[in-house]
């Protein structure tokens, strides 16, 4: 039985200026090696001093815990999924002279009943600062360390994430302070926070997007779910944030989430509320919400979101598309060919008649059923025939068919497809390639009340004629003398399986870097964007 563990770069605003005070940097950022159970093994990694001055660094291994935010403390209370036990480094103190590296040893023996996630967190002291905590521990008061954050997961079938909703909270204007009422701020851009507990015993990664509807049917915004890189570990909550691009008036309205994880597991929900003078009242509606939530509520299940099937040129073949009625009423079902494309957000669109990305099969779709009847908890597999071009077909190709149930106002369910719709990927006998690089790059200044903050904006666009998989990261250097460049912070990752481009269609980034110091810097972009693939680089040079 074998285990991973991850170790990940600690990208905190505090760290990423411990890096340019003391000169102290880890590497690399990600690191995952296989373990197993009842066995010793070990992993090295690299401390390099860019400071211009000597530096006695001293290695420290604490238990990990992790605040609704995402941001990981060091902590000496016990945490029932700590692992700092299991871990000793050699050395545990070195003299780094300026512009030096070391090799570092760390030994992990883990213990044979282990099962699920655990976690502890590597501080890098310089100078024998003392390791301090704030009063409330919800961080370090990051002087002169630096820190890495551990993660053991086992991979047994036993070890996974269960995830649920909580408490929805709403804030004007992004305030993050803790309030006693939920309410909207007028004149202000909405914020929704949206708390994910998991109960399991693994860390699992998500993102997703939320969108709110008006009473009269109209799509306002669909904005992402965004939580840093969405680790949620076990037995603890990860605040998601939304945030519109304006305030909402008095009135009725229809919230919906989805969540991904990295497992392909979905989370989603629909939430009514309203709006009355500036507050908020939750699962309050009118005749209006209720079509809604009629339209946002399938009441049926697909048993494969999406199917992939291989074809053979000028041939007919049959497709079955299995689903099951989750309600206690009969259900008619009427398909309906779409085109479907994932847009620079990453958002799954559907259209009668275009998709941008010029692979389309909907046309190869036969639709042998009018109609479908769901009898109350049963299932049914609907039959549906491809008719495949007699031409040379190369890479991948992509269809939709949505299921729109009767009784339903039709113009509602184009809000709603999503959840009623069978995904196909169909692939020639030459399954093709993806070709993933970066297609622009913008670098933006600006000032916040915590101080200067640099945005790199950046999409990846796929030239290939498959679909990818976008796995980034970004390494800065500072100048040190004209021309030439150093090393200064451990890399910023980007991307991840849930982060799916399709052929001819690129995926837009936005990556924040507070409290640079003054100077010029290059950056550095990597994508791979496929397992078997070399990753695709390029840089860009900027000053702050």
């Amino acid at each position: 039985m074998s285990y991973r563990i991850s170790l990940l770069t600690l990208i905190l605003t505090g760290l990423l200026s411990v890096a340019s005070q003391a000169g102290i940097v880890l590497s690399p950022p990600v690191q995952e090696i296989d373990i197993h159970r009842g066995r010793a093994s070990t992993f090295t990694y690299s401390a390099s001093n860019n400071g211009d001055e000597t530096e006695t660094v001293q290695f420290k291994i604490m238990n990990m815990d992790i605040t609704v935010d995402g941001r990981p403390y060091a902590t000496d209370t016990t945490y029932d999924r700590g692992c700092a036990d299991w871990i000793t480094i050699e050395p545990a103190e070195v003299v780094l002279e300026p512009l030096k590296s070391t090799t570092i040893t760390g030994t992990i023996d883990v213990p044979r009943d282990a099962e699920g996630s655990y976690y502890a967190m590597l501080i890098v002291s310089v100078n024998q600062e003392e390791i301090k905590m704030d009063e409330g521990g919800a961080g370090f008061v990051v002087q002169n360390q630096v820190g890495v954050v551990l993660m053991a997961t086992t991979k047994t079938a036993r070890s996974q994430a269960i995830l649920y909703p909580d408490t929805l909270m709403i804030y004007p204007d992004g305030e993050q302070a803790e309030r006693t009422q939920n309410v909207f701020g007028t004149g202000a851009s909405w914020e929704i926070v949206l708390p994910i507990r998991n109960e399991g015993n693994a860390h699992t990664k998500a993102k997703g997007d939320l969108s709110l509807w008006s009473s009269a049917g109209v799509r306002l915004e669909t904005v992402p779910l965004v939580s840093g890189q969405g680790y949620i570990l076990p037995g603890r909550t990860r605040n998601f944030r939304a945030k519109g691009s304006g305030s909402l008036t008095n009135g009725y309205y229809v919230m919906s989430f989805n969540l991904r994880t990295d497992e392909g597991r979905t989370i989603s929900e629909n939430m009514p509320f309203s709006i009355r003078d500036g507050e908020v009242f939750f699962n309050e509606t009118i005749d209006e919400t209720e079509e809604l939530l009629r339209a946002a509520m399938p009441r049926f299940r697909l048993r494969q979101p999406v199917l992939e099937r291989k074809l053979t040129p000028g041939g007919d073949s049959y497709l079955a598309i299995n689903m099951q009625n989750t309600s206690n009423d009969t259900i008619v079902l009427r398909p309906q060919k779409m085109e479907w494309f994932i847009d620079g957000n990453g958002l799954s669109n559907f259209d009668h008649e275009f998709a941008p990305h010029g692979r389309s099969a909907t046309a190869w779709i036969e639709l042998i059923e009018e109609e479908v009847v769901l009898l109350p908890k049963r299932s049914v597999s609907v039959k549906t025939k491809i008719h495949t071009p007699d031409q040379e077909l190369a890479g991948e190709y992509y269809a939709a068919i949505t299921f729109q149930p009767d009784g339903v106002d039709p113009t509602m369910l184009d809000n709603f497809r999503g959840a009623r719709t069978q995904l196909l990927i169909l692939k020639g006998p030459d399954e093709g390639t993806a070709s993933g690089n970066i297609d622009s790059i913008y670098v933006d200044k600006r000032i916040t009340d915590d101080g200067p903050v640099c945005d790199l904006r950046f999409s990846v666009f796929n030239s290939g004629n498959k679909y990818c998989y976008v796995d980034g990261k970004i390494t800065l250097e500072k100048e040190i003398a004209p021309g030439m460049y150093d090393f200064f912070n451990d890399a910023l990752v980007f991307g991840g399986r849930q982060t799916i481009i399709m052929p001819n269609s690129n995926h837009g980034f936005l990556l924040s870097i507070p409290n640079l110091p003054t100077g010029k810097y290059r950056a550095i972009f990597r994508v791979a964007y496929e397992m078997d693939q070399g990753a695709y680089s390029t840089y860009r040079v900027f000053k702050m």
